[in-house]
């Protein structure tokens, strides 16, 4: 069997990806943290790695390139919504040998079927899709309603670190890191819209390095503007959450 290294700090993400990956007869290993991961491939290789680009413990891409210094076989996906410039690209895929360079949100089983045909386990996952497995489906429903009951939570979680980066900007980078993983699972989950909203706060907020930034007028109206659609497209799907499935429709 074919082995994954998922590593990325977002729990509700890797929970998506890592059942899609499953669905195509992929291992997968997780870890939050580069270290993590580290200690993960002493233990034992894998054919794939898919590395986001903002960890707790440091860059993914200083991951990779000490993950390149050591082994030039595995493949290597970077999977991010930063590094978009074309000198980071060129570097990734030139100096450091990357397959597939990957920008938050992805559609999770056509990002699997891509891994899948990376790792070489089976021929047919670029075609075939396993969005057509109706376990999987039945799967993907259920981790889309659970993530969709804690939407709430995880926006009201967002507003108290801004609120509290109001008055302490050593804040802001957590405020910020909420509002990045929010961005990616959300848009993984199909919620386009709050992913949208939470990509404008994190923006915001990686902006505001220095103190006169935070002064600057409309700054913290602009954050709350997000917040507010966020929170209006998360009441919008619980309610949709509650509503009777049509025969046969399953449940999102």
């Amino acid at each position: 069997m074919k082995r994954v290294l998922l590593l990325d700090d977002d729990a509700d993400l890797r929970a998506l990806l890592r059942t899609s990956l499953a669905a195509l007869g992929l291992e997968v290993v997780e870890a939050r943290r580069a270290g993590d991961a580290e200690r993960l491939l002493r233990q034992g290789p894998v054919d794939v790695a898919i590395v986001d680009g903002l960890l707790p413990d440091g860059p993914g891409l200083e991951f990779v390139e000490r993950l390149r210094d050591r082994d030039r076989a595995v493949r290597v996906v970077f999977f991010s919504a930063y590094y978009r410039d074309i000198d980071t690209f060129q570097h990734l895929t030139e100096k450091l040998d990357v397959s597939l360079v990957a920008y938050k949100p992805v559609e999770p089983e056509s990002f699997a079927a891509k891994i899948a045909a990376l790792a070489g386990a089976r021929e047919e996952a670029a075609g075939s899709g396993p969005a057509r497995d109706p376990d999987l489906a039945a799967a993907i429903a259920e981790l889309c309603r659970q993530f969709t009951e804690q939407l709430p939570a995880k926006i009201a979680a967002i507003q108290e670190e801004v609120a509290a980066a109001r008055t302490d900007p050593r804040c802001l980078p957590r405020a910020r890191d909420l509002a990045h993983a929010l961005r990616g699972s959300a848009g993984a989950y199909g919620f386009a819209s709050i992913s949208e909203s939470m990509g404008v706060v994190e923006y915001l907020l990686a902006d505001a390095s220095t103190q006169r930034e935070l002064r600057r007028p409309y700054f913290w109206q602009e954050i709350q503007a997000a917040l507010r659609e966020a929170r209006t497209a998360s009441t919008r799907a619980a309610e949709q959450l509650q509503a009777p499935a049509e025969p046969g429709e399953v449940p999102r």
